[in-house]
């Protein structure tokens, strides 16, 4: 753990020179003239939008005044997204920026293009933004009040230090992010490759209803839940993603007897399946991994398999699969917005029913493969915890 001390505060202003709006012009279609960055291209964690890219025609001598290139810092001067950066980099220049960006441009000699693009995504920026901001017509900040924003300034061996602890955070998380994805590709591979394509049936397994393969089939509870505990943690349409992901970061409580409680409690094991969602998500179905205490909420039907029959892990693979979001999709009853499928409903679908010991050696190594994206999440976390240390620690002082 690098050991912090409390560094010179110095003005943006004082390392980074020019304070120049930008470009006022329409944007053209794609591919044609000079790339032009926009407001709209920045997302929130000021990166560029890889799906958003425009072109502008420019002259020569507006291109030498409105230029950008790597390093270069852009800030968003109005509206909502007021104070919104981007750290521009070396593969998206020379290019261009638009009217309600103001670009400063770091002196390497004093400072670190990506050490002043940290501080620019922290709270200590953030703090002195909402200070600064004027509200006329819609929020605003000028060129000449973002010169004066107060940065600590470590000497240049420090910064490096710094940046290559915070990159290397951002490089865990990528490789987390692409490990996720390859896993969301794996796991239908390897259903197909051990199961077949369920639309054919391919292996001829045993074809049976949903309703003979589970032993049980239950509402959860619509009793109100609140923000916070005491209670008991509730399970929530949001709580599982379209792709039948676990999403267990903003949760809800509710406080009841423990009597109705256990006539509630997930188990292990259990699959959940939202029964009322837009006609896209409707059918969207989780699995419990009884990591914590939780009931479910009254849009999902808690179902459990009957264990001589079927893996809880086969059939949430299963109804995750693209042939089963079709007929899902097919079957939901309702308007746009609302869509449901009740038990009856569900009970009724056709189900492959391989053999149970190759069922089993499928939930396996779904189990190795996210182990291995668990494994990648708390490194990760740990990253980024020490990440957000270290940003409180060097630039907490300017807020």
């Amino acid at each position: 753990m690098i050991q912090i001390v409390r560094h010179p505060i110095v003005r943006l202003g004082e390392i980074a020179g020019g304070g120049q709006y930008g470009l006022n012009a329409p944007a053209l279609k794609e591919g044609k003239g000079t790339r032009f960055i926009r407001i709209t291209d920045i997302d929130d964690h000021g990166d560029l939008r890889p799906d958003s890219l425009a072109y502008v025609a420019v002259s020569p001598e507006d291109f030498k005044k409105y230029a950008v290139y790597g390093g270069d810092i852009l800030i968003a001067r109005s509206g909502a997204t007021a104070g919104k950066s981007l750290l521009v980099k070396p593969q998206d220049s020379p290019a261009v920026f638009a009217g309600y960006l103001i670009r400063f441009r770091a002196d390497p000699g004093k400072v670190m293009p990506e050490f002043l693009g940290a501080f620019l995504q922290g709270n200590a920026y953030w703090t002195q933004i909402e200070a600064t901001k004027r509200v006329a017509a819609q929020p605003n900040v000028n060129a000449q009040e973002l010169a004066q924003l107060r940065i600590p300034l470590p000497p240049l061996d420090e910064q490096r230090r710094i940046v290559d602890i915070l990159n290397h955070a951002a490089s865990i998380r990528r490789l987390r992010d692409e490990a996720k994805a390859k896993a969301r590709e794996i796991i239908p591979a390897l259903f197909v490759e051990m199961f077949g394509d369920p639309a054919t049936n391919p292996k001829g397994w045993e074809v049976r209803t949903v309703g003979d393969v589970l032993s049980a089939a239950d509402y959860g509870t619509s009793q109100k839940a609140t923000d916070a505990p005491p209670g008991i943690p509730v399970l929530r349409m949001g709580n599982v993603s379209a792709s039948g992901k676990l999403q267990l970061d903003n949760l809800k409580y509710i406080d009841m007897d423990e009597e109705e409680a256990s006539k509630l409690r997930l188990q292990s094991g259990d699959i959940l399946f939202n029964r009322t969602n837009s006609k896209d998500l409707v059918g969207k179905t989780g699995l419990w991994d009884g990591r914590f205490d939780a009931i479910a909420a009254s849009y999902f039907i808690r179902l459990r398999t009957k264990p001589s029959v079927m893996s809880p892990t086969y059939f949430w693979a299963f109804f995750n699969g693209k042939f089963m979001k079709r007929r899902l999709f097919e079957t939901a009853r309702g308007a746009i917005g609302q869509s449901n499928i009740n038990t009856k409903e569900l009970r009724a679908f056709a189900i492959a029913v391989p053999p149970l010991p190759l069922q089993q050696e499928f939930a396996e190594r779904v189990a190795e493969v996210e182990g291995i994206s668990t494994l990648n999440d708390k490194a990760v976390m740990a990253a980024e915890q020490l990440a957000q240390s270290l940003m409180s620690q060097v630039f907490g002082a300017a807020a």
